[in-house]
């Protein structure tokens, strides 16, 4: 479908109806999906996944955005009340299930399915029926309606925000930022990636090496080739991971079984497709640490980690020894980008060449309730 013009634009519909036939959602997913510029996060591996354990009475909303009575963009929408001030806020939420154990997942680089130059026009449609249009509703259920409709991880937070003011909503939103490193470039100046770092950068990659080389032998990388290889590297990362986080006295990740039930099953259903990645960082014997990233379209994502803290005597920084094996690797095998996802951590900033923001937004329909929180936030 060609890109919209203002007027076509303006005449996109929106329909909501509750989600029934998990197979007929599979099928116009993967269609849109086939046309679609998205991230890892907006594929049907990634959305199948999480929607299919969810209990049967949790299944979120579809929205269509739909024009000239074909799909233009396509979200699911969870669906929950929260209390705020005393007073109930019916929330919608794009691509997440609302239920916190099962979001722990934690999407990001969120947005519509839906062709690049139709991503704003269907957003505007979107800010449009929140705004108060009454959106088409199909099927035997009563009119949905929301105060909030919360955006989590998106990718184009400043024009989806300037979307929602024209169409008249209030905002509320919080922003992180999401290091990365530029492949393309590291590709054309022929140097080694770690010259592209700062001096702490350098200088931590530097020392990672040489003592894990000098004390426990040569550092290889090694990719799960097998769903089963893949599920055994899955379990080694969730107990070093584990480990790490109850020597912190927290929790971690993977003690939530949501979240290992959802990347169990991404593994054992989606692995041969190729765009999932799991390896081990070992030197001679000893394992240092597995990395599992996401790779779609030549764009690959950081997405956890699990590392051997006690390999050497002193100094253990087995992070800028693993990184920087999977980001050449990656450099190697024609990747553009390798993203760090959101996140302020030392060791983020230091092994990556570029940064870009991340929006969390709340979008508001104004009423007393909404108004009564506002004036909340600028109180507080």
């Amino acid at each position: 479908m060609a890109g919209l013009t203002n007027d076509a634009a303006d005449s996109l519909v929106v329909e909501l109806a509750p989600l029934r036939d998990y197979e007929a959602l599979k099928e116009a997913w993967l269609s849109l999906e086939r046309r679609a510029d998205t991230p890892f996060f907006g594929t049907w591996a990634w959305t199948g996944t999480w929607i299919s354990l969810l209990p049967r009475g949790s299944w979120p909303v579809v929205c269509k955005i739909m024009h000239a009575g074909e799909p233009v963009a396509l979200a699911v929408l969870g669906r929950r009340r929260r209390w705020r001030l005393g007073l109930p806020f019916r929330q919608l939420l794009l691509n997440a299930s609302g239920i916190e154990a099962y979001d722990s997942i934690h999407i990001e680089m969120n947005q519509l399915l839906a062709p690049a130059h139709e991503q704003l026009p269907a957003m505007r449609a979107l800010f449009h029926a929140v705004a108060g249009s009454r959106p088409r509703m199909t099927g035997s259920s009563p009119r949905m309606e929301c105060d909030e409709l919360l955006l989590p991880g998106l990718a184009q937070g400043a024009q989806v925000t300037e979307l929602a003011l024209e169409s008249g909503l209030w905002t509320h939103s919080t922003q992180a930022s999401a290091p990365y490193v530029d492949l393309d470039h590291l590709r054309s100046t022929g140097r080694p990636y770690p010259t592209l770092l700062g001096t702490k950068g350098r200088y931590a990659v530097r020392r990672a090496l040489g003592d894990y080389r000098r004390i426990l032998g040569e550092p290889t990388l090694t990719r799960a080739g097998t769903a089963a290889q893949a599920e055994e590297f899955l379990s080694g990362l969730a107990e070093l991971h584990l480990a790490r986080w109850t020597r912190k006295g927290q929790p971690g990740a993977f003690a939530a079984p949501a979240f290992r039930a959802f990347h169990e099953a991404l593994i054992r259903n989606h692995f041969a497709q190729g765009c999932l990645d799991l390896f081990r960082v070992q030197c001679g014997t000893t394992v240092v640490g597995f990395i599992y990233a996401f790779r779609y379209r030549n764009v690959a994502c950081f997405y956890q980690c699990g590392y051997n803290y006690r390999g050497l005597p002193e100094h253990n920084q087995p992070g800028y020894l693993a990184l920087p094996l999977v980001i050449e690797h990656y450099a190697a095998t024609g990747a553009r980008t390798f993203e760090f996802l959101a996140g302020e951590d030392g060791y983020k900033r230091r092994l990556a060449t570029h940064h870009r923001p991340l929006v969390w937004l709340e979008v508001q329909r104004p009423a007393l309730r909404t108004a009564l929180l506002r004036l909340y936030r600028r109180l507080r």
